[in-house]
Protein backbone atom coordinates (compact mmCIF):
# COMPACT_ATOMS: atom_id res chain seq x y z
CA UNK A 1 0.00 0.00 0.00
CA UNK A 2 1.38 3.39 -1.01
CA UNK A 3 1.41 6.16 1.60
CA UNK A 4 1.12 9.50 -0.13
CA UNK A 5 3.66 12.20 0.64
CA UNK A 6 2.22 15.36 2.26
CA UNK A 7 2.63 17.27 -1.02
CA UNK A 8 0.71 14.52 -2.88
CA UNK A 9 -2.14 14.74 -0.37
CA UNK A 10 -2.26 18.50 -0.96
CA UNK A 11 -2.50 17.91 -4.72
CA UNK A 12 -5.27 15.35 -4.22
CA UNK A 13 -7.21 17.79 -2.08
CA UNK A 14 -6.78 20.48 -4.71
CA UNK A 15 -8.13 18.09 -7.38
CA UNK A 16 -11.18 17.38 -5.20
CA UNK A 17 -11.86 21.10 -4.76
CA UNK A 18 -11.45 21.94 -8.45
CA UNK A 19 -13.64 18.98 -9.45
CA UNK A 20 -16.52 20.70 -7.67
CA UNK A 21 -16.28 23.49 -10.25
CA UNK A 22 -14.91 21.80 -13.38
CA UNK A 23 -15.21 18.30 -14.82
CA UNK A 24 -12.20 18.41 -17.15
CA UNK A 25 -8.94 18.90 -15.24
CA UNK A 26 -5.33 18.69 -16.38
CA UNK A 27 -2.63 17.98 -13.79
CA UNK A 28 0.95 18.94 -14.67
CA UNK A 29 3.63 17.47 -12.43
CA UNK A 30 7.30 16.79 -13.18
CA UNK A 31 8.40 13.26 -13.94
CA UNK A 32 8.95 11.35 -10.70
CA UNK A 33 6.39 13.26 -8.62
CA UNK A 34 4.05 10.25 -8.49
CA UNK A 35 1.15 11.23 -10.73
CA UNK A 36 -0.06 7.62 -11.08
CA UNK A 37 0.15 7.11 -7.30
CA UNK A 38 -2.06 10.17 -6.74
CA UNK A 39 -4.53 8.83 -9.30
CA UNK A 40 -4.48 5.44 -7.54
CA UNK A 41 -5.64 7.09 -4.33
CA UNK A 42 -8.32 9.07 -6.17
CA UNK A 43 -9.59 5.93 -7.94
CA UNK A 44 -9.70 4.09 -4.61
CA UNK A 45 -11.91 6.84 -3.18
CA UNK A 46 -14.18 6.80 -6.25
CA UNK A 47 -14.69 3.04 -6.16
CA UNK A 48 -15.64 3.23 -2.47
CA UNK A 49 -18.46 5.51 -3.65
CA UNK A 50 -19.52 2.90 -6.27
CA UNK A 51 -18.07 4.94 -9.14
CA UNK A 52 -16.53 3.31 -12.23
CA UNK A 53 -13.14 4.45 -13.53
CA UNK A 54 -11.09 3.91 -16.66
CA UNK A 55 -7.36 4.67 -17.03
CA UNK A 56 -6.08 5.28 -20.59
CA UNK A 57 -2.46 4.80 -21.70
CA UNK A 58 -0.71 4.63 -25.06
CA UNK A 59 1.94 1.97 -24.41
CA UNK A 60 1.65 -1.50 -22.98
CA UNK A 61 4.65 -0.90 -20.66
CA UNK A 62 2.75 1.98 -19.05
CA UNK A 63 -0.36 -0.19 -18.69
CA UNK A 64 1.57 -2.88 -16.83
CA UNK A 65 3.34 -0.31 -14.67
CA UNK A 66 0.02 1.37 -13.72
CA UNK A 67 -1.58 -1.99 -12.93
CA UNK A 68 1.07 -2.73 -10.30
CA UNK A 69 0.58 0.66 -8.66
CA UNK A 70 -3.21 0.30 -8.56
CA UNK A 71 -2.95 -3.20 -7.11
CA UNK A 72 -0.91 -1.71 -4.24
CA UNK A 73 -4.08 0.22 -3.32
CA UNK A 74 -5.97 -3.10 -3.09
CA UNK A 75 -7.66 -2.34 -6.41
CA UNK A 76 -8.33 -5.02 -9.01
CA UNK A 77 -7.87 -3.38 -12.42
CA UNK A 78 -8.92 -5.22 -15.57
CA UNK A 79 -6.60 -4.86 -18.56
CA UNK A 80 -8.10 -4.33 -22.01
CA UNK A 81 -5.60 -5.23 -24.70
CA UNK A 82 -7.24 -6.99 -27.62
CA UNK A 83 -10.86 -6.53 -28.58
CA UNK A 84 -10.74 -7.50 -32.25
CA UNK A 85 -13.54 -10.02 -31.69
CA UNK A 86 -15.83 -7.24 -30.49
CA UNK A 87 -15.45 -5.05 -33.58
CA UNK A 88 -19.04 -5.57 -34.75
CA UNK A 89 -20.91 -5.37 -31.47
CA UNK A 90 -20.89 -3.24 -28.36
CA UNK A 91 -18.76 -4.29 -25.41
CA UNK A 92 -20.77 -4.06 -22.21
CA UNK A 93 -18.39 -4.20 -19.29
CA UNK A 94 -19.20 -3.27 -15.72
CA UNK A 95 -15.78 -3.56 -14.12
CA UNK A 96 -15.04 -0.93 -11.49
CA UNK A 97 -11.57 -0.17 -12.85
CA UNK A 98 -10.30 -0.70 -16.37
CA UNK A 99 -6.84 0.02 -17.78
CA UNK A 100 -7.03 0.37 -21.55
CA UNK A 101 -4.79 1.16 -24.47
CA UNK A 102 -6.04 4.22 -26.38
CA UNK A 103 -6.07 2.31 -29.67
CA UNK A 104 -8.18 -0.45 -28.13
CA UNK A 105 -10.90 1.98 -27.08
CA UNK A 106 -11.07 3.47 -30.56
CA UNK A 107 -11.18 0.14 -32.37
CA UNK A 108 -13.97 -1.41 -30.35
CA UNK A 109 -17.49 -0.33 -29.47
CA UNK A 110 -16.91 0.24 -25.80
CA UNK A 111 -19.54 1.92 -23.61
CA UNK A 112 -17.46 4.71 -22.13
CA UNK A 113 -20.57 6.63 -21.12
CA UNK A 114 -21.02 4.08 -18.32
CA UNK A 115 -17.89 5.35 -16.57
CA UNK A 116 -17.85 8.18 -14.04
CA UNK A 117 -14.14 9.01 -14.23
CA UNK A 118 -11.72 8.73 -17.15
CA UNK A 119 -8.02 9.45 -16.61
CA UNK A 120 -5.56 10.05 -19.45
CA UNK A 121 -1.92 9.22 -18.83
CA UNK A 122 0.54 11.38 -20.84
CA UNK A 123 -2.41 13.68 -21.57
CA UNK A 124 -0.52 15.90 -24.01
CA UNK A 125 -1.55 13.27 -26.58
CA UNK A 126 -5.24 14.18 -26.16
CA UNK A 127 -5.55 16.49 -29.22
CA UNK A 128 -4.53 13.56 -31.45
CA UNK A 129 -7.37 12.04 -33.49
CA UNK A 130 -7.35 8.71 -31.67
CA UNK A 131 -7.61 10.29 -28.24
CA UNK A 132 -10.24 12.82 -29.31
CA UNK A 133 -12.44 9.96 -30.52
CA UNK A 134 -12.28 8.49 -27.03
CA UNK A 135 -13.29 11.78 -25.44
CA UNK A 136 -16.33 12.08 -27.73
CA UNK A 137 -17.55 8.69 -26.47
CA UNK A 138 -17.74 9.84 -22.87
CA UNK A 139 -20.80 11.30 -21.19
CA UNK A 140 -20.99 15.04 -20.47
CA UNK A 141 -21.17 14.08 -16.80
CA UNK A 142 -17.97 12.03 -16.95
CA UNK A 143 -15.11 13.58 -15.02
CA UNK A 144 -11.97 13.76 -17.16
CA UNK A 145 -8.54 14.10 -15.60
CA UNK A 146 -5.39 14.32 -17.68
CA UNK A 147 -1.90 14.06 -16.26
CA UNK A 148 1.40 14.94 -17.89
CA UNK A 149 4.83 16.32 -17.11
CA UNK A 150 4.81 18.39 -20.30
CA UNK A 151 1.45 19.91 -21.38
CA UNK A 152 2.74 21.09 -24.76
CA UNK A 153 2.72 19.68 -28.29
CA UNK A 154 4.92 20.17 -31.35
CA UNK A 155 1.91 20.71 -33.65
CA UNK A 156 0.98 23.99 -31.92
CA UNK A 157 -2.28 22.54 -30.59
CA UNK A 158 -2.87 23.71 -27.06
CA UNK A 159 -4.94 21.66 -24.63
CA UNK A 160 -7.56 24.34 -23.95
CA UNK A 161 -10.09 22.60 -26.21
CA UNK A 162 -9.87 19.45 -24.06
CA UNK A 163 -9.50 20.71 -20.49
CA UNK A 164 -11.17 23.47 -18.50
CA UNK A 165 -8.37 24.14 -16.05
CA UNK A 166 -4.67 23.38 -15.57
CA UNK A 167 -3.15 22.60 -12.16
CA UNK A 168 0.61 22.98 -11.93
CA UNK A 169 1.31 22.94 -8.19
CA UNK A 170 5.02 22.00 -8.01
CA UNK A 171 8.07 22.69 -10.16
CA UNK A 172 11.16 20.50 -10.50
CA UNK A 173 13.09 23.01 -8.39
CA UNK A 174 10.51 22.84 -5.59
CA UNK A 175 10.44 19.04 -5.61
CA UNK A 176 14.23 18.89 -5.43
CA UNK A 177 14.07 21.23 -2.42
CA UNK A 178 11.44 18.94 -0.86
CA UNK A 179 13.81 15.97 -1.55
CA UNK A 180 11.08 14.29 -3.61
CA UNK A 181 13.34 14.48 -6.67
CA UNK A 182 17.12 14.30 -6.51
CA UNK A 183 19.52 17.09 -7.32
CA UNK A 184 21.61 16.78 -10.46
CA UNK A 185 24.84 17.72 -12.18
CA UNK A 186 24.70 18.53 -15.88
CA UNK A 187 27.69 18.29 -18.18
CA UNK A 188 27.61 19.96 -21.58
CA UNK A 189 29.70 21.95 -24.05
CA UNK A 190 32.50 24.12 -22.71
CA UNK A 191 31.28 27.18 -24.59
CA UNK A 192 29.46 30.43 -23.87
CA UNK A 193 25.72 30.59 -24.58
CA UNK A 194 26.08 33.17 -27.35
CA UNK A 195 28.90 31.27 -29.02
CA UNK A 196 26.82 28.08 -29.02
CA UNK A 197 23.99 29.69 -30.97
CA UNK A 198 26.32 31.50 -33.34
CA UNK A 199 28.78 28.72 -34.12
CA UNK A 200 27.70 25.27 -32.98
CA UNK A 201 23.92 24.88 -33.24
CA UNK A 202 23.84 22.43 -36.13
CA UNK A 203 21.89 19.20 -36.53
CA UNK A 204 23.53 15.77 -36.59
CA UNK A 205 26.53 16.76 -34.49
CA UNK A 206 27.64 15.10 -31.26
CA UNK A 207 30.19 17.08 -29.30
CA UNK A 208 32.86 15.22 -27.35
CA UNK A 209 34.10 11.64 -27.22
CA UNK A 210 31.14 9.38 -26.32
CA UNK A 211 33.22 6.48 -25.06
CA UNK A 212 35.48 8.71 -22.94
CA UNK A 213 32.63 10.62 -21.29
CA UNK A 214 30.57 7.49 -20.69
CA UNK A 215 33.48 5.84 -18.86
CA UNK A 216 34.20 9.08 -16.96
CA UNK A 217 30.69 9.86 -15.74
CA UNK A 218 28.50 6.77 -16.16
CA UNK A 219 30.68 3.76 -15.39
CA UNK A 220 29.00 1.37 -12.92
CA UNK A 221 25.81 3.50 -12.94
CA UNK A 222 22.37 2.68 -14.32
CA UNK A 223 22.26 4.75 -17.51
CA UNK A 224 19.85 5.50 -20.34
CA UNK A 225 21.33 6.78 -23.60
CA UNK A 226 19.08 8.63 -26.08
CA UNK A 227 20.45 8.33 -29.61
CA UNK A 228 19.80 10.29 -32.83
CA UNK A 229 18.49 7.23 -34.72
CA UNK A 230 18.02 3.48 -34.39
CA UNK A 231 21.08 2.55 -36.42
CA UNK A 232 23.32 4.70 -34.20
CA UNK A 233 21.74 3.22 -31.07
CA UNK A 234 22.48 -0.34 -32.18
CA UNK A 235 26.08 0.47 -33.13
CA UNK A 236 26.73 2.30 -29.85
CA UNK A 237 25.45 -0.69 -27.88
CA UNK A 238 27.85 -2.93 -29.79
CA UNK A 239 30.78 -0.56 -29.14
CA UNK A 240 30.18 -0.36 -25.39
CA UNK A 241 29.67 -4.13 -25.18
CA UNK A 242 33.30 -4.40 -26.30
CA UNK A 243 34.22 -2.39 -23.19
CA UNK A 244 32.56 -5.06 -21.04
CA UNK A 245 29.47 -2.93 -20.36
CA UNK A 246 26.20 -4.79 -19.80
CA UNK A 247 24.15 -2.91 -22.36
CA UNK A 248 21.12 -3.55 -24.61
CA UNK A 249 19.39 -1.62 -27.38
CA UNK A 250 15.59 -1.48 -27.57
CA UNK A 251 13.22 0.23 -30.01
CA UNK A 252 9.59 0.27 -31.14
CA UNK A 253 10.28 -2.60 -33.54
CA UNK A 254 11.60 -4.90 -30.80
CA UNK A 255 9.49 -7.93 -29.96
CA UNK A 256 7.18 -6.79 -27.10
CA UNK A 257 8.05 -9.76 -24.90
CA UNK A 258 11.76 -9.34 -25.51
CA UNK A 259 11.46 -5.61 -24.79
CA UNK A 260 9.62 -6.36 -21.54
CA UNK A 261 12.33 -8.82 -20.55
CA UNK A 262 15.13 -6.32 -21.25
CA UNK A 263 13.44 -3.55 -19.26
CA UNK A 264 12.89 -5.92 -16.33
CA UNK A 265 16.57 -6.94 -16.43
CA UNK A 266 17.50 -3.25 -16.36
CA UNK A 267 15.26 -2.72 -13.33
CA UNK A 268 17.01 -5.58 -11.54
CA UNK A 269 20.44 -4.16 -12.46
CA UNK A 270 21.28 -7.21 -14.59
CA UNK A 271 21.70 -4.73 -17.46
CA UNK A 272 23.49 -1.46 -16.70
CA UNK A 273 22.71 0.57 -19.83
CA UNK A 274 19.83 0.93 -22.29
CA UNK A 275 20.30 2.63 -25.65
CA UNK A 276 17.26 3.81 -27.60
CA UNK A 277 16.00 6.74 -29.66
CA UNK A 278 12.99 7.93 -27.63
CA UNK A 279 11.04 4.78 -26.76
CA UNK A 280 11.55 5.19 -23.01
CA UNK A 281 11.25 8.96 -22.79
CA UNK A 282 7.67 8.85 -21.42
CA UNK A 283 6.52 7.24 -18.19
CA UNK A 284 9.47 4.87 -17.76
CA UNK A 285 9.67 4.26 -14.02
CA UNK A 286 13.11 3.12 -12.84
CA UNK A 287 14.11 5.14 -9.76
CA UNK A 288 17.69 3.88 -9.75
CA UNK A 289 18.54 5.37 -13.14
CA UNK A 290 21.46 7.60 -12.20
CA UNK A 291 22.62 8.90 -15.58
CA UNK A 292 21.05 10.13 -18.78
CA UNK A 293 23.20 10.64 -21.85
CA UNK A 294 21.68 12.82 -24.57
CA UNK A 295 23.10 12.20 -28.03
CA UNK A 296 19.96 13.33 -29.84
CA UNK A 297 19.50 16.98 -30.78
CA UNK A 298 15.85 17.94 -30.27
CA UNK A 299 13.79 21.10 -30.75
CA UNK A 300 11.09 19.66 -28.48
CA UNK A 301 11.07 20.99 -24.91
CA UNK A 302 8.64 18.20 -23.98
CA UNK A 303 10.96 15.45 -25.23
CA UNK A 304 13.95 17.10 -23.55
CA UNK A 305 12.22 17.24 -20.14
CA UNK A 306 10.79 13.72 -20.47
CA UNK A 307 14.25 12.32 -21.17
CA UNK A 308 15.94 14.22 -18.35
CA UNK A 309 13.19 13.12 -15.98
CA UNK A 310 14.30 9.48 -16.29
CA UNK A 311 17.17 10.12 -13.85
CA UNK A 312 15.68 12.68 -11.44
CA UNK A 313 13.75 10.22 -9.29
CA UNK A 314 14.99 10.06 -5.71
CA UNK A 315 17.85 7.58 -5.22
CA UNK A 316 18.05 5.09 -2.36
CA UNK A 317 21.54 6.36 -1.54
CA UNK A 318 20.47 10.02 -1.69
CA UNK A 319 22.95 10.70 -4.50
CA UNK A 320 22.75 13.16 -7.36
CA UNK A 321 21.77 12.38 -10.94
CA UNK A 322 24.15 13.04 -13.81
CA UNK A 323 23.02 14.41 -17.17
CA UNK A 324 25.52 14.30 -20.05
CA UNK A 325 24.30 16.62 -22.83
CA UNK A 326 26.54 16.11 -25.87
CA UNK A 327 24.29 17.95 -28.35
CA UNK A 328 23.62 21.25 -26.60
CA UNK A 329 19.96 20.70 -25.75
CA UNK A 330 20.42 22.54 -22.45
CA UNK A 331 21.37 25.71 -24.34
CA UNK A 332 18.08 25.66 -26.25
CA UNK A 333 15.72 24.44 -23.52
CA UNK A 334 17.38 25.50 -20.29
CA UNK A 335 18.15 23.66 -17.06
CA UNK A 336 15.51 21.30 -15.63
CA UNK A 337 15.09 23.57 -12.61
CA UNK A 338 14.36 26.76 -14.59
CA UNK A 339 10.98 28.38 -13.94
CA UNK A 340 8.21 27.41 -16.39
CA UNK A 341 4.65 28.64 -16.14
CA UNK A 342 2.63 26.12 -18.13
CA UNK A 343 -0.49 27.15 -20.02
CA UNK A 344 -3.41 25.38 -21.72
CA UNK A 345 -3.19 27.96 -24.49
CA UNK A 346 0.17 27.18 -26.02
CA UNK A 347 1.60 24.42 -28.13
CA UNK A 348 5.11 24.83 -29.53
CA UNK A 349 5.74 26.90 -32.59
CA UNK A 350 7.22 24.96 -35.43
CA UNK A 351 8.60 26.52 -38.60
CA UNK A 352 7.33 25.19 -41.94
CA UNK A 353 5.35 22.42 -40.29
CA UNK A 354 3.81 20.02 -42.76
CA UNK A 355 2.63 16.64 -41.48
CA UNK A 356 2.88 15.06 -44.93
CA UNK A 357 6.61 15.76 -45.06
CA UNK A 358 7.18 13.74 -41.90
CA UNK A 359 6.01 10.45 -43.39
CA UNK A 360 8.67 8.29 -44.97
CA UNK A 361 8.21 5.59 -47.61
CA UNK A 362 9.43 2.02 -47.56
CA UNK A 363 12.48 1.84 -49.83
CA UNK A 364 11.33 -1.54 -51.16
CA UNK A 365 7.58 -1.23 -51.80
CA UNK A 366 7.02 2.55 -51.42
CA UNK A 367 4.23 2.18 -48.84
CA UNK A 368 4.13 4.97 -46.23
CA UNK A 369 5.81 4.04 -42.95
CA UNK A 370 3.24 5.12 -40.39
CA UNK A 371 4.73 3.44 -37.32
CA UNK A 372 8.33 2.35 -36.95
CA UNK A 373 10.89 1.55 -39.62
CA UNK A 374 9.80 -2.01 -40.43
CA UNK A 375 7.31 -1.96 -43.30
CA UNK A 376 3.95 -3.44 -42.27
CA UNK A 377 3.33 -4.60 -45.86
CA UNK A 378 6.57 -6.21 -47.06
CA UNK A 379 8.52 -6.49 -43.79
CA UNK A 380 11.57 -4.59 -45.07
CA UNK A 381 13.70 -2.95 -42.34
CA UNK A 382 14.22 0.69 -43.36
CA UNK A 383 16.08 1.72 -40.20
CA UNK A 384 19.50 1.85 -41.88
CA UNK A 385 18.29 3.79 -44.94
CA UNK A 386 16.42 6.24 -42.75
CA UNK A 387 19.12 6.50 -40.14
CA UNK A 388 19.21 10.23 -40.91
CA UNK A 389 22.05 12.28 -42.27
CA UNK A 390 25.53 11.25 -41.28
CA UNK A 391 26.18 11.90 -37.60
CA UNK A 392 29.33 13.93 -37.08
CA UNK A 393 31.18 13.14 -33.86
CA UNK A 394 33.38 16.07 -32.90
CA UNK A 395 35.54 14.25 -30.40
CA UNK A 396 37.90 17.20 -29.95
CA UNK A 397 35.20 19.35 -28.30
CA UNK A 398 35.53 19.66 -24.52
CA UNK A 399 32.65 19.28 -22.07
CA UNK A 400 32.35 20.87 -18.65
CA UNK A 401 30.17 20.83 -15.54
CA UNK A 402 27.54 23.55 -15.93
CA UNK A 403 27.50 26.21 -13.19
CA UNK A 404 23.74 26.51 -12.83
CA UNK A 405 23.20 30.10 -11.66
CA UNK A 406 25.70 31.61 -14.11
CA UNK A 407 24.28 29.54 -16.95
CA UNK A 408 20.69 30.66 -16.28
CA UNK A 409 21.74 34.31 -16.15
CA UNK A 410 23.75 34.04 -19.38
CA UNK A 411 20.93 32.28 -21.20
CA UNK A 412 18.26 34.76 -20.10
CA UNK A 413 20.52 37.65 -21.12
CA UNK A 414 21.11 36.12 -24.55
CA UNK A 415 17.40 35.68 -25.30
CA UNK A 416 16.55 39.14 -23.98
CA UNK A 417 18.98 40.57 -26.49
CA UNK A 418 17.90 38.41 -29.43
CA UNK A 419 14.12 38.07 -29.09
CA UNK A 420 11.36 40.67 -29.23
CA UNK A 421 9.84 41.34 -25.81
CA UNK A 422 6.62 39.39 -26.49
CA UNK A 423 8.43 36.34 -27.87
CA UNK A 424 10.81 36.39 -24.91
CA UNK A 425 7.86 36.49 -22.49
CA UNK A 426 6.21 33.53 -24.17
CA UNK A 427 9.44 31.56 -24.43
CA UNK A 428 10.22 31.86 -20.73
CA UNK A 429 6.74 31.95 -19.20
CA UNK A 430 4.61 29.50 -21.19
CA UNK A 431 6.75 26.39 -21.09
CA UNK A 432 8.13 26.97 -24.57
CA UNK A 433 11.74 27.77 -23.86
Amino acid sequence: MFDLYPFQNKILQSLREKAAEHNKLLLQLPTGAGKTVIMGKMIQECIKKNKKCIFVVHRVELANQSKKIFESFNLQPVMLSNFSKFQKRAVKINYNLVIAMAQTLVNCKFHLENYDLIIFDEAHHCPAKTWKKIITKTSEKTYTIGMTATPIRSDNKGLKTIYDILLSPYSIKELIKETVLCDYDIVSLDVEVEKFFEETEEKNQIFGDIRYHFLKYCKNKQTIIFCPNLFFSKKLAEMLQEEGIKIKHIDCNSDPEERKKIIEEYRKNKIQVLTNMDLISEGFDVPQTSCVMMLRNTDSLALYLQQIGRCLRKKNDGGKATIIDMVGNVFKHGLPCEKREWSLKYGVRRENSNAAKEFKKCAKCQVLLISGMICKVCGYDNSILYAGNEIVERKEVKLKLIEKENFIESRVKYFQEHLPVEEFRIAFAAGRN
